[in-house]
Parts: C-alpha cells; sequence; structure tokens
C-alpha cells in the first residue's frame, strides 16, 4: 500500500542517515617520512618528523603541502618565520623516529642528540623573512633530498595546519639544482627512501 511505501522509504532513510554517521577505519597508508628544519625568531634550529607531505601542483616541484601538528615547537618556528627546510629520510634514519618524532625541542637539542646516534650534518641557511635575520640549520648529510620552502598559504585540518609552501631551494643527489625542475625530482632514489611501512614493520610505529 502507499501508507507501507511511506513507511518502509523512511526507514530506508534512517538506515542511511545512521550508515553515514558509522565510523570507518581510516585505511592504513604508506607514506615517505620527512622531517622538517625550522628555526625559532631568534635563530635556535629544531627537527621534527612529517609524514603528511607531498607536491600539491604539477609540475612536482613547484608547490608543496605540508601539514603540521597545532601547538609543536616546529610548528610554530614555522608560522613565525614562514621558511624552513624540508628533508626527505632514508632507512638509515629510522633511528630519529624516536628523537624527532616523539619528543619536543622544548625539552631536548634534538641536533645533539642526533650527533649521539652517530648523524652528520651540514650547514645550510634559512633567508630571512618576516623581520626575521638569516637562520643557520643544520640538515642531514645523507639525507635523500632536501628543498627549501616558504609557506604561501595555511588551511586549518582539524588538529593540523595545512601549509602551502613553494619550493626555493632544492637538492637531490648530491647536486644543488637551483632552478628546482622535474630534473631534481627524477634523481631521488626511491627504493632507498623511509617510509611508513618501513617503520610498522621494524617496530618504530
Amino acid at each position: 500500500s502507499a501508507m507501507a511505501a511511506s513507511v518502509m522509504g523512511g526507514v530506508l532513510l534512517l538506515l542511511g542517515a545512521e550508515a553515514a554517521h558509522v565510523p570507518v577505519s581510516a585505511p592504513v597508508l604508506n607514506a615517505n617520512v620527512f622531517s622538517l628544519v625550522t628555526a625559532s625568531p631568534q635563530g635556535v634550529p629544531n627537527m621534527n618528523i612529517v609524514t603528511y607531505a607531498m607536491p600539491a601542483s604539477l609540475p612536482q616541484n613547484r608547490i608543496w603541502a605540508i601539514s603540521m601538528y597545532r601547538g609543536t615547537l616546529s610548528a610554530d618556528y614555522m608560522h613565525a618565520r614562514g621558511r624552513a627546510v624540508l628533508q626527505l629520510l632514508g632507512t638509515q634514519h629510522a633511528d630519529l623516529i624516536d628523537l624527532w618524532g616523539k619528543t619536543s625541542g622544548r625539552d631536548r637539542d634534538k641536533i645533539q642528540g642526533a650527533l649521539a646516534l652517530g648523524h652528520r650534518f651540514r650547514e645550510e641557511t634559512i633567508p630571512a623573512s618576516n623581520g626575521m635575520a638569516d637562520a643557520q640549520v643544520s640538515v642531514l648529510e645523507d639525507c635523500i633530498m632536501f628543498m627549501a620552502v616558504q609557506v604561501i598559504a595555511t588551511v586549518p585540518c582539524e588538529d593540523h595546519d595545512l601549509c602551502l609552501c613553494t619550493v626555493d631551494r632544492f637538492m637531490g643527489a648530491q647536486s644543488l639544482v637551483s632552478d628546482p625542475g622535474e630534473q631534481g625530482l627524477s634523481q631521488v632514489d626511491t627504493q632507498s627512501c623511509l617510509t611508513t611501512t618501513h617503520l610498522r614493520q621494524n617496530g618504530f610505529l
């Protein structure tokens, strides 16, 4: 009857509404693992671990998206200065996950901690910006690649802030590419990259 059809339609509508609110587990994704090198307004450097970072344009060398956990020292420095260095980690850097990703620069000197683990660094410069002078920072000598980035827009995303950044300089495969083109990206040895799958398989996550 028409009434039965109406009731059934209402039930289906309710079921659909309930289904729309059923929690769904997020898929386990595999992502490259990066570290963002930031500096305070006074030039004090800091390191963190970033897994939400990727190209956001074509060509892939121009705009990158980097998601920062709000309230961390790295996020505060990134927002204040607007510039940073993003380095892609290799599997040899897995032992830095606890130090750089699970402790705060407010409590530990992350550079000295990494040196104690046997890692070595090269000096790079984060250019002056937002009324702040140049900052000398440390970048891993054997990172897969690194790029100097500048924030052009920030979008709040729950407990993170998504920073859209232009790429100012790019270093890949031990050769500086002043114009960060596809040549630089093609030089990256993806087999050596540290990934979240590697971290899970080896007990780091």
